[in-house]
C-alpha cells in the first residue's frame, strides 16, 4: 500500500494505491492552487501553506503508520484522516441504519453541527427502530407528515431529506443494503422571500455612529457585503488574506479559491479590529444588525410582504424591512449590487461560489422601481 496527495480544484485528496487499484478520499483540507506544487515529490515541497502543511503532515504520518499493517484500505484511510476507526466498523460488518446515521453525524467535519442537529431532529420524529430496508417510500411519507405537523418549512424538509439521502447512499455504496427507494426522496428548494439592502442603506449602515457589539455586527456585515460570501468564510478573513490589492481566500463549503479586488471599507474594518474581521458570533450579528437598522429608520421601516411556509401550507406575513436583515442578507446584498452594476453573471459566480447562473439569480433581489431605473439608464426608451 502506498499513498500520495493531490488537489481537485482546491480540495486536497489522499490517493492510496493497493493491489493495482486506487482509492481516493478528500482529507477535508483546502488550499489555494497557487500554493500547491503537484509535481514536487515531497509533501513539504508540494504544500506551501504552513498551516495546511501541519495538518496534512499528521495525515501523512498516520498513513505511514498503517500502510503495511494489513488493514483494510478504507479502514487505513479513515484512520489517517480522522485519527480513529469507528467502533462500528471494528465490531460489526453491517451496522444498523441508525447506528451509521449517528456515526456519520459525529464525524469531525465542518458541517458536524448541522449533521448532528439533523440526526437529532429525524431520530426524535421517527424513532430509531427501522433498519436500512425499512427506510422506504412509506417511511418517507410518514417522515414528511411529521415535518408538516411540526410546521417545518419546505426548504428545511429538503435539507433534512438531503442528509438522509447522503447516509442512505453511503450505506448503499458500502453494501450495507440494496434498497434504492431513497433515490426518489424529494429535495427541491424554493427561493426564500428575503431582502437585499440598497446601496443607500449600506451607506447608512456604514456611516452610523456605533460602539460595542453593534459596531462589531455592522463591521462584520459590511465585510460580508463586499465579499458576497458566506459567514463562515468572511468572518474569518484578515489582513493576511490581502496581497497586491486583492482579497484571496478559499471557500470552506466548496473548496474553491476566491480572488477579488479588496474594498476600501474592508481595509478600514480590518484596521479597526487588529487586522481582522471582528470576533463575533453569527447569531449576535443577526440580533444586533436588526437593532441598528431599526434605529436608522427610513426605508428600513418600510413594510414588505413575505410568503412563509408552515408545513404543507404557506401564509403571507407583513414585516418591517429591518426585521428581515440577517448575516445572510449581506451575501444577498453583495450579489444584488454586483448584478445591478452590470457585472456578468459568470464573474459574479466567481465571487459567490454558485455553480450555475440560476442558483446565482435566486440570490438577486431587485424591486420593480430599481428595474425601472435600470431600464431608464439603458437608453432604450429615449
Amino acid at each position: 500500500m502506498t499513498h500520495t496527495f493531490n488537489i481537485d480544484h482546491s480540495s486536497i485528496r489522499l490517493i492510496v494505491s493497493a493491489d493495482g487499484k486506487k482509492y481516493k478520499k478528500s482529507t477535508g483540507l483546502s488550499i489555494q492552487p497557487a500554493l500547491w506544487n503537484q509535481k514536487a515529490k515531497s509533501l513539504r515541497a508540494k504544500c506551501k501553506d504552513e498551516k495546511v502543511y501541519e495538518q496534512l503532515r499528521l495525515v501523512d504520518l498516520r498513513m505511514q503508520e498503517v500502510e503495511n499493517d494489513g488493514r483494510d484500505i478504507e479502514e487505513a484511510v479513515e484512520y489517517a484522516i480522522f485519527g480513529r476507526v469507528t467502533s462500528i466498523q471494528k465490531t460489526q460488518a453491517r451496522p444498523k441504519f441508525w447506528e451509521y446515521f449517528k456515526e456519520w453525524s459525529e464525524r469531525d467535519t465542518q458541517s458536524k453541527r448541522y449533521r448532528s442537529l439533523a440526526y437529532k431532529r429525524v431520530s426524535e420524529m421517527m424513532g430509531t427502530k427501522e433498519d436500512w430496508e425499512k427506510i422506504d417510500g412509506d417511511w418517507y411519507f410518514r417522515f414528511i407528515e411529521k415535518c408538516d405537523e411540526l410546521e417545518y418549512s419546505h426548504n428545511y424538509k429538503s435539507t433534512l431529506t438531503a442528509k438522509l439521502k447522503t447516509v442512505m447512499k453511503e450505506g448503499f455504496d458500502r453494501g450495507f443494503h440494496k434498497s434504492e427507494a431513497f433515490r426518489k426522496f424529494v429535495t427541491s428548494y424554493k427561493t426564500a422571500d428575503t431582502i437585499a439592502l440598497t446601496q443607500s442603506e449600506v451607506d447608512a449602515l456604514w456611516n452610523a455612529d456605533l460602539t460595542g457589539k453593534q459596531a462589531d455586527a455592522r463591521d462584520t456585515f459590511i465585510v460580508g457585503v463586499y465579499c458576497a460570501g458566506r459567514f463562515q468564510d468572511y468572518s474569518q478573513l484578515s489582513e493576511d488574506n490581502i496581497s497586491d490589492g486583492k482579497l484571496r481566500y478559499v471557500q470552506r463549503k466548496t473548496g474553491q479559491s476566491v480572488v477579488i479586488p479588496v474594498s476600501s471599507r474592508i481595509v478600514e474594518v480590518f484596521a479597526r479590529h487588529d487586522g481582522r474581521c471582528p470576533k463575533i458570533a453569527e447569531q449576535e450579528v443577526g440580533r444586533h444588525i436588526k437593532k441598528v437598522c431599526e434605529a436608522l429608520g427610513g426605508t428600513f421601516n418600510n413594510i414588505v410582504e413575505i410568503r412563509v411556509s408552515k408545513g404543507s401550507k404557506s401564509v403571507i406575513k407583513k414585516k418591517h424591512r429591518y426585521e428581515l436583515v440577517s448575516c445572510h442578507t449581506a451575501r444577498r446584498t453583495g450579489a444584488s449590487m454586483l448584478y445591478k452594476l452590470g457585472v456578468p453573471i459568470r464573474v459574479c459566480c466567481f465571487l459567490t461560489g454558485h455553480t450555475t447562473d440560476s442558483m446565482f439569480l435566486n440570490y438577486v433581489k431587485m424591486s420593480k422601481e430599481e428595474g425601472a431605473e435600470l431600464l431608464e439608464q439603458s437608453g432604450f426608451f429615449k
